[in-house]
């Protein structure tokens, strides 16, 4: 009697083990980037520690495939991301390559959330109906408000420091980051719209560096040659990085004012004067829309979300935000509060990361709830 007792106790806890197994929600990533950073930077690799410790709180099984920056790479790693019959997978629009990792995605009917590079109107037309319905949505921070924000930062701290009475024109060198990333071209927007409103601003070139810092100290240092240059508007602080080094190795007779995007410049020696970010903590917030989709705490409508997440790092934001994001403390915080599954969710608000208190968290600013999936009927 009591063998028997035993071996339906032992059944019992192996149904109950393979229940919570089945609970768990299997994810895959392809992050386009390194996964320890290389001369672009070290943000694909930062977006993934927040993922890996959301996951870690949402008993989520995530697994990420890095492409290294070969968009080239990442078409082929899609089959790949098949092999790991994942229940979704997370996709960034690298350089157009998006597209062709949807098209094989889709043939296994695994459901798709794009994370911060999205898909213009003219690619997701180029897709059949049934491929468009395995997209359930996008995270997007708002990266044309934070190409004009960046600009309007620039001209400002540049003004400050001409001499009082000086309004003179200002010549503008941007640097973008690719042809074809959304984040770049919209990024591109953003400081164009704001040159265009300011008369004492002159756009003299926008030379494409490839996210890559070497690559942008090489064409700034080529340009100063038969250009002057007082502004320096970077799409990731990389480049930005890479143009102080032009500067200062030129020698100009006038102060060069530069800034970038990311809040990446782990262990740099040169600084820049001013670097908008925040977004990185999107991949911990992807983590928490798909839990949430995933017992049916949200809706597919509310899986299309473009959100107004970037912040400047004046004052000591940056300083805390390093500190707050630590490895240590990203295990210590609970991702789990985000999710509406929780008895009282949180906001999410990449603020909370350089607050003083982690726990002092305050309302999102989420601008646009997009339904371009609910067109598509489930």
């Amino acid at each position: 009697m009591r063998r028997f007792i035993v071996v339906v106790l032992l059944f019992l806890c192996t149904l109950f083990n393979a229940s919570l197994k089945a609970e768990n929600i299997k994810v895959v990533f392809l992050n386009p980037g390194h996964p320890s950073g290389d001369d672009t930077g070290f943000f694909w690799s930062s977006v993934n520690r927040f993922m890996e410790a959301a996951a870690e709180d949402l008993d989520i099984e995530l697994t990420t495939l890095f492409a290294q920056r070969d968009h080239i790479l990442m078409k082929q790693m899609a089959k790949e991301v098949v092999q790991y019959q994942p229940d979704y997978a997370i996709v960034v629009n690298e350089k157009g390559a998006g597209l062709s990792v949807v098209q094989e995605l889709a043939a296994h009917n695994i459901p798709i959330l794009m994370l911060l590079n999205g898909f213009t109107n003219g690619e997701l037309e180029s897709l059949s109906v049934n491929k468009r319905k395995l997209i359930l949505g996008s995270l997007i921070p708002d990266n044309f408000l934070v190409g004009q924000k960046l600009m309007a930062d620039l001209f400002a701290i540049h003004q400050d420091r001409l001499p009082s009475g000086v309004n003179k024109k200002l010549n503008v060198l941007a640097l973008q980051g690719d042809y074809r990333s959304a984040a770049a071209l919209e990024r591109k927007r953003g400081m164009e719209s704001f040159i265009n409103d300011t008369p004492q601003l002159v756009l003299v070139d926008t030379p494409v560096a490839h996210w890559s810092k070497d690559e942008a100290y090489r064409k700034v240092k080529g340009i100063l040659r038969y250009r002057n240059v007082d502004i320096i508007w970077a799409a990731n602080d990389p480049m930005a990085i890479g143009a102080r080094k032009a500067i200062l190795e030129s020698g100009l007779p006038h102060v060069v004012t530069i800034g970038g995007i990311n809040w990446d410049r782990r262990g740099e020696i040169l600084d820049i004067d001013v670097s908008y970010g925040g977004h990185v903590t999107l991949g911990a917030k992807a983590m928490v829309m798909l839990h949430d989709y995933h017992f049916q705490a949200i809706s597919r409508c509310e899986m299309t979300v473009k959100i107004d997440i970037f912040v400047s790092d004046n004052g000591q934001r940056l300083d805390k935000f390093l500190a707050n994001t630590t490895d240590i403390a990203l295990d210590s915080f609970d991702f789990s509060q985000f999710s509406k599954r929780a008895s009282h969710p949180i906001a999410y608000d990449v603020r909370s990361f350089f607050s003083e208190d982690l726990e002092s968290l305050t309302q999102g600013r989420m601008v646009t709830n997009e339904l371009n999936t609910c067109i598509v009927k489930n």
